[in-house]
């Protein structure tokens, strides 16, 4: 009895993980089928400007919690490394946060 309930429960999860699987490749496939030839196909973000009170929210919850403070550098360096450099999602207007 407990031999076919891990069997069935063995089934039920490899059969969720190729549901997604499946699910994620799809999903690019039909990202890649329709989107404009030689572009991302992603809408441009504006330029946001970061008020005081959001500047010392973020550097009190980068002090309080410094894992968050490290991943946000890293984001911070890898966009300006990546994005900044190809060009990609440049801003159209300014706006404030």
């Amino acid at each position: 009895s407990g031999r076919v309930l891990l069997s069935a429960k063995h089934s039920q999860n490899t059969l969720a993980a190729v549901i997604g699987v499946l699910l994620s490749v799809s999903g690019f496939v039909a990202w890649w089928k329709r989107r404009p030839k030689g572009e991302l196909g992603v809408p441009t973000t504006p330029e946001m400007r970061i008020g005081i009170g959001m500047g010392l929210l973020i550097a009190a919850l980068m002090l309080l919690l410094p894992l968050m403070g490290v991943s946000l550098i890293a984001a911070l360096i890898l966009d300006w490394l990546i994005f900044s450099r190809f060009g990609w999602f440049t801003a159209k207007a300014s706006q404030t946060i």
